[in-house]
């Protein structure tokens, strides 16, 4: 008996719910302004409901008829087998018997040598048709072997059958955990809603008052306007009466002080009048150019501009090379780099476990020595970002994602710099060195802590064989890690050595891997920039690769030609470029004259948006997002810096607001790596690690636009106390356009509560 007859159809309720769950979903977003999301999100969680109760019901009872269909097969096959061991024992008596005949027939023939051939004819036709019953009973036993086999396989047809069911039971199940999810987001789009409902109201306020504040300098401009008429009719009046006076007179004057009344009137109006214009310049006002409704930027109240300049400027006055530009000849700093040869593919599984395996695998392109300077003379250490013409601009989480591919969530990249015994289980350096890379670097390939590159280069990577031990690929993936960090990603000041400290980070690859690479990549960075600031200095450290991909992808003026090609990761987009740094002060001075006409239409906020780059970029790029837009600390074992990304908004595709004041850290600036050398700095600066942690807590809120100009308002309060313009000796000087584009957006955001 076949059950195929009773196969239900494939119930696809459950996908159509599902479906209608997405529409419901979409629907919400998108016409989240028309439909109240409790009425969607109700008629979404009825609908599955429906659905999911029809699907259960259904299972439930082909279920229950699979199970009464398979014990009744086993019934069958039981009887079957039973059948099976009679017919076996009824085939056996027959050929005993036949054989006891054939036995007993051959004794008697033997003994007693009688008999008739009638006799013997019978009991051969008794043979005979015992054979047939035999052949007959073979037939039957192999009919219900056969009826047995297909019980066998229809049974597990049933079997596959139930699993098929319990696998759309535990579809079931899913879209149950989906409604739970539903209404969780539900929940947040109410919050959702509510916080867009306060904003709203915060807008409609922000509009209000700047209303009111255009209404008030209307009113004051006007009543310094009746001011002047009053005081000009005055005078007027004053003058025509002392012509009638002298006429009356004759012309003499007789000093009895007559007029003095008049001249206390005057007197009065000309204070109000200097009082009215004094409040009136803290308000600000407007002037046209040409007809064209230009505002003037430069009109901000002196108290603030001096204000910003003693915060945002402090340290021109102290080392700032912006300070010194034409006290000082041209200044060229030289990048500091030694990236190693690209390493075997036999260690590209460890590099991947290390959480360094599209970074290994850079080539290097030359650095413009020249460009590096003038945008490290734009840097300011007080906001950690470039002032330039158009606005603050900086390199962030972002960047680091995108043009090096290094992971941005995790821990701090740290330990101790020293005294490895306290915290590494009572084992040296040396031991540790020794587990690590299986060799010890002799006093001529170490200067203390700081091993030379060669070392590693030459001991510890020297030729891989095919069939390396594992063990051997540890300690050659160690040393490569060792060479990239030392080379690329935090080189030093020597360009030769590389400080123990990161070692001890490599012993397990799993957790290395796990580690925020990219903040503390860009926390060294943001560290040199600050030092090359000083007018003393003459080398750059840090990952200038990274500096000039930013600044080739974000500014396009200063990009080199015939490189379209886009690769992961985007630093490797420049491979081939050679630039001759010859002629390097020329050419530090066509950059500053480049970087000060440098207006709003000639930056590149959004650069990752280009589709060539979205489908070329791996998941890792996407896995630290949330920490993008967090204004947090920068952590590097005792390097903390400060990532002042709400200052940079439009870099992230927002609106830019007014920043509020940056956080000052020159105390963390003035420690260098001597700092706590025999501390344990995750503990040592807990209270900077905690904020690391908590870096969701200070994530800037993003208003999403397509025209990512800056507003009236922003712009005119940056071009009111920020120095755009730089010239050093020797410098052409071109007339800087300090104007507003009148066709700027009035709207400007609230700045967040940090």
């Amino acid at each position: 008996m076949s059950l195929r007859s009773q196969t239900p159809k494939p119930v696809s309720v459950s996908l159509r719910g599902a479906s209608a769950a997405q529409t419901n979903k979409n629907d919400t977003h998108n016409n989240q302004n028309d439909t109240p999301i409790t009425t969607l999100v109700s008629e979404l969680r009825a609908t599955l409901t429906r659905d999911f109760d029809r699907v259960e019901r259904a299972l439930l009872e082909r279920e229950s008829r699979l199970i009464v269909a398979i014990q009744q097969k086993e019934k069958e096959i039981a009887s079957l087998k039973v059948k099976d061991c009679i017919q076996s024992l009824d085939k056996l008596n027959p050929e005993s018997h036949l054989r006891e005949f054939r036995n007993g027939g051959a004794k008697v023939k033997k003994e007693e040598n009688v008999g008739s051939d009638s006799s013997v004819a019978g009991k051969c036709m008794h043979c005979l048709e015992m054979k047939d019953e035999l052949e007959k009973e073979k037939v039957v036993s192999e009919s219900l072997r056969d009826r047995n086999m297909q019980l066998e396989f229809e049974k597990s047809e049933l079997l596959e059958e139930k699993k098929k069911w319990d696998d759309q039971r535990g579809v079931v199940e899913d879209l149950m955990k989906r409604i739970i999810e539903l209404e969780a987001e539900k929940c947040g789009l109410l919050e959702e809603k509510k916080k867009w409902d306060a904003d709203k109201s915060g807008i409609d306020g922000l509009r209000k008052e700047e209303s009111h504040g255009a209404h008030e300098a209307y009113r004051k401009r006007k009543f310094i306007e009746l001011c002047e008429r009053v005081s000009r009719l005055k005078r007027e009046t004053a003058e025509d009466d002392k012509l009638i006076s002298l006429d009356d007179n004759g012309g003499a004057d007789d000093g009895d002080g007559s007029n003095t009344e008049e001249n206390k009137t005057v007197q009065i109006d000309d204070s109000v009048e200097k009082d009215a214009v004094e409040r009136n310049e803290n308000v600000g006002h407007s002037s046209s150019k040409d007809g064209v409704g230009v505002t003037v930027a430069s009109e901000i109240e002196p108290d603030l501009r001096r204000d910003y300049e003693d915060t945002l400027y402090r340290l021109d006055r102290v080392e700032h090379i912006a300070g010194r530009l034409e006290q000082l000849p041209a200044r060229v700093l030289r990048t500091r780099r030694r990236i190693p040869t690209r390493p075997s593919e036999l260690v590209r599984p460890l590099l991947r476990r290390a959480g360094f395996e599209h970074v290994a695998f850079i080539l290097q392109f030359e650095h413009d020595y020249a460009l590096v300077s003038a945008l490290v003379e734009r840097w300011r250490p007080e906001t950690h970002t470039f002032h330039l013409p158009c606005g603050e601009m900086s390199i962030t989480l972002q960047d680091v994602a995108y043009q090096l591919g290094l992971r941005i969530s995790g821990d701090p990249v740290s330990g101790c710099m020293a005294g490895w015994e306290l915290f590494y289980e009572g084992r040296s350096i040396v031991d540790i060195c020794q587990q690590l890379l299986g060799a010890v670097p002799g006093p001529a390939d170490r200067q203390k802590w700081n091993i030379n590159l060669s070392w590693f280069r030459e001991t510890v990577c020297g030729n891989l064989e095919e069939e390396a031990t594992p063990e051997r690929l540890l300690q050659y993936t160690r040393g490569y890690i060792r060479q990239l960090i030392g080379g690329f990603l935090f080189p030093d000041q020597s360009n030769t050595r590389v400080h123990l400290r990161w070692l001890p980070l490599l012993e397990d690859l799993d957790q290395c891997g796990q580690l925020s690479w990219g903040s503390a990549v860009l926390a060294f960075l943001y560290r040199m920039l600050c030092r090359g600031t000083c007018y003393t200095q003459h080398n750059m450290r840090g990952c200038m690769s990274l500096l000039l991909s930013w600044a080739y992808h974000r500014i396009p003026s200063c990009r080199p030609q015939g490189f379209d090609q886009r690769r992961f990761p985007l630093v490797e987009r420049w491979v081939g470029y050679e630039q001759r740094n010859d002629s390097e002060e020329f050419r530090l001075r066509w950059w500053r004259r480049l970087l000060n006409n440098l207006d709003i239409h000639n930056v590149e906020w959004t650069p990752y948006a280009d589709p060539d780059i979205q489908h070329i970029l791996p998941p890792i790029v996407f896995e630290g997002e949330e920490s993008w837009n967090a204004v947090c600390p920068l952590l590097c074992f005792s390097i903390v810096e400060w990532h002042q990304v709400d200052r940079v908004v439009r870099q992230l595709s927002g609106l830019q607001h007014i920043p509020t004041r940056p956080l000052n850290i020159d105390e963390m600036h003035v420690h260098d790596g001597r700092f706590g050398r025999n501390e344990w700095y995750p503990d040592y600066l807990s209270g900077w690690y905690d904020m690391w942690q908590d870096r969701r807590l200070s994530r800037v809120r993003i208003y999403h636009s397509i025209d990512l100009r800056p507003s009236q308002k922003y712009i005119q309060w940056y071009l009111g106390w920020a120095h755009l313009v730089l010239v050093g000796q020797g410098d052409q000087q071109d007339p800087i356009a300090g104007h507003i584009p009148p066709d700027l957006s009035d709207y400007t955001p609230h700045a967040p509560e940090l």
